[in-house]
């Protein structure tokens, strides 16, 4: 009915939006590059060279790499390009590291209403680790700044002090109850 009341030509803008063989092929490009990155500077280019810093003062990013510029297409690309090797190995395993904490102590939580809100504060946590595979989260908006105070939150009150508040003020009150 909607279809049949609009003009033709209504959703003719949609016919060249599709997911190609292009799109992938670009995306595996920007991978290839991963190690051609680490093998012509292992510790990376230097901080700044691409994300919201590379502009900074009005620098121009002149790095090359055989002549030719240096991809910013996804997050390892990223990584790669400032830290290098290491920052390739220790955001992927921060990452996994602080996933398995969610998925592993979020049952913990004795509170019913601040597990509900950690488990909506951190539920897109775990898709945006996957979206890094197409491009750069950790330093953008509106993902980077969720990204890092998700990172935040988790080890809050999952590990630090928010897990000692918790667990202590439960214990208390069970304590309290049996003492009554």
């Amino acid at each position: 009915l909607v279809i049949s009341s609009l003009h033709s030509g209504t959703f003719k803008r949609y016919e060249s939006i599709n997911t190609s063989s292009e799109t992938t092929l670009h995306k595996q490009n920007a991978f290839s590059k991963v190690p051609e990155y680490v093998a012509a500077s292992p510790l990376g280019f230097g901080l700044g060279n691409s994300g919201p810093a590379s502009q900074l003062g009005g620098a121009k990013n002149v790095d090359l790499l055989e002549g030719h510029g240096l991809t910013s297409e996804t997050e390892y690309n990223v990584l790669v390009k400032e830290l290098g090797a290491p920052g390739l190995i220790l955001w992927p395993l921060i990452a996994i590291y602080v996933s398995i904490l969610i998925v592993t102590r979020i049952r913990g939580v004795r509170d019913p209403e601040l597990a509900i809100c950690l488990a909506g504060a951190l539920a897109a946590f775990l898709p945006l680790i996957i979206e890094g595979s197409s491009g750069f989260i950790s330093g953008g908006l509106p993902g980077g700044a969720y990204y890092w105070a998700s990172i935040g939150i988790a080890a809050y009150w999952l590990m630090g002090r928010g897990r000692a508040l918790v667990g202590g003020a439960q214990e208390r009150s069970d304590a309290s109850a049996v003492a009554a």
